[in-house]
């Protein structure tokens, strides 16, 4: 079997074995072959030691990413493509690397140290393929499976428990018994894990097809690091809108789309519904101001999670997603008043109005099946105005104004707090009432306006 190369790894390969080493590939890009994905990135491994590949690729920049444990990135052709010495790694005092590693020529030695079945596949030019723990087996019985016994690969590293069913999640591959139990049984561990490194597990997880599947089965790992969710299973909402509890309606709004920013909107969007729930006198449950719960709870969550070091995901992004969950449930009729108005109370960002609906669609499909096809239509109806109001010039926001506050100065309107409601005023009447966008006209409307703010 051959695996189709890149060319600069085919030269490292080729150069390691001319001088007698043995080396080829290993890790995700064997793995993604053999589920016919395009790897991302191409993790080469050798028995040459650390310094004898430094000689081999001298006439090459370097870079000391790991030496000590045992990896050099060589540059070529303006790539990085890192070489790691095969290894035994020692203890896991911090639960993250290991305290201390000694090199090895065996390969399989190398191989007993990874993860998961499918992760320890070797492929080499002059070899072919090694695979002693069957992970080419397990990846065509879509299995995930611990390397040798769980207990101690998730011991050295708790985070392996997170990428298992973020893997799960990514592939629909069902985790092997023996490695699931050793999942939860160590999943407290993942208390002692840095924070960035499980926000950037969670979200890869988010991002799988199956991750629905995935947060249901594994919910007893989840909550180890989102407790809010704990509440929200069984949760009845005694509301003839639902038929779900909280937590399964959830799951179902995740199902409906596959845009990330949507996704973690939908995985928060009613993580403080369980706070707000009261009771009328004809025993319905009701959720008022849960909305608002939830966009603060999230807020805290994105906080403790520390995702805005997550290179994953930009600032302006989590921004966007705690936006959405704060008006996930605002009503909008479908007119263009009720349409233009909620756009502006999104600083008239169309985009972000685009993902509003797609989160009200989403949140729609969690709902009892007797008013989804009510509800959708009035939201397509909704989207067949608004784009008839994309395509018109709307001042959506203050800026879009022909005239700034240096005009209203010019005119005498000199007070800094009434110059901001005169600005506002007329964006909301150029928006609503017709008022011509014009700087004549707006200055004369404005003089109107200060006045009788004024008085």
């Amino acid at each position: 079997m051959n695996i189709k190369l890149p060319n600069e790894v085919i030269l490292i390969l080729e150069k390691l074995n001319k001088n007698h080493y043995q080396a080829g590939i290993v890790g995700g890009c064997v793995r993604d072959f053999f589920m016919d994905r395009k790897p991302k990135d191409w993790d080469i491994t050798t028995s040459a030691k650390p310094n004898e590949v430094k000689r081999i690729f001298k006439e090459y920049k370097q870079v000391d990413v790991g030496l000590k444990h045992g990896t050099i990135m060589v540059i070529i052709n303006n790539q990085g493509f890192e070489i790691t010495t095969f290894r035994i790694d020692g203890e896991y005092s911090d639960f993250r690397r290991p305290d201390d590693i000694e090199f090895t020529d065996n390969i399989v030695k190398d191989l007993e140290r990874r993860d998961f079945t499918q992760n320890a596949i070797f492929y080499s030019l002059e070899d072919g393929l090694i695979d002693p723990f069957y992970g080419i087996d397990d990846i065509k019985g879509k299995v995930i499976k611990s390397v040798l016994d769980p207990n101690e690969r998730f011991l050295e590293d708790p985070l392996r428990i997170l990428r298992g069913i973020r893997f799960a999640s990514d592939f629909g591959f069902e985790i092997e018994e023996e490695t699931k139990v050793a999942m939860i049984k160590y999943a407290y561990l993942l208390d002692n894990i840095a924070k960035e490194r499980i926000a950037n597990e969670f979200l890869k997880m988010l991002n799988g097809k199956f991750v629905s599947k995935v947060i249901d089965e594994y919910f007893d790992i989840i909550k180890i690091f989102i407790p809010e969710i704990i509440p929200m299973r069984d949760f009845d909402q005694r509301n003839g809108y639902h038929i779900y509890d909280v937590f399964d309606h959830t799951l179902e709004t995740i199902k409906q789309t596959d845009d990330l920013i949507i996704k973690i909107a939908m995985f928060f969007h009613d993580i403080g519904k369980v706070k707000s729930f009261t009771l009328d006198d004809n025993k319905v449950g009701h959720f008022y101001n849960h909305a608002d719960i939830s966009f603060e709870m999230t807020k805290d969550i994105f906080k403790r999670l520390k995702l805005t070091n997550s290179p994953l995901i930009s600032g302006l992004e989590l921004k966007n997603i705690l936006e959405l969950i704060k008006f996930h449930s605002i009503t909008v009729h479908p007119n263009k008043k009720s349409i233009k108005k909620t756009i502006s109370k999104l600083n008239g960002d169309l985009l972000q109005f685009e993902r509003l609906l797609e989160v009200k669609k989403c949140d729609t499909y969690g709902k009892n099946p007797t008013i989804i096809s009510l509800q959708i239509k009035e939201l397509k109806e909704i989207e067949n105005i608004y784009l008839q109001i994309k395509n018109e010039k709307n001042v959506f926001k203050i800026k879009d104004l022909n005239l700034n506050g240096n005009n209203l100065k010019e005119e005498g309107i000199l007070e800094g707090v009434l110059i901001g409601k005169v600005l506002k005023n007329l964006q909301e009447e150029v928006l609503y009432n017709n008022l011509k966008n014009e700087k004549e006209v707006l200055l004369k409307r404005a003089v109107e306006i200060y006045i009788k703010l004024r008085n």
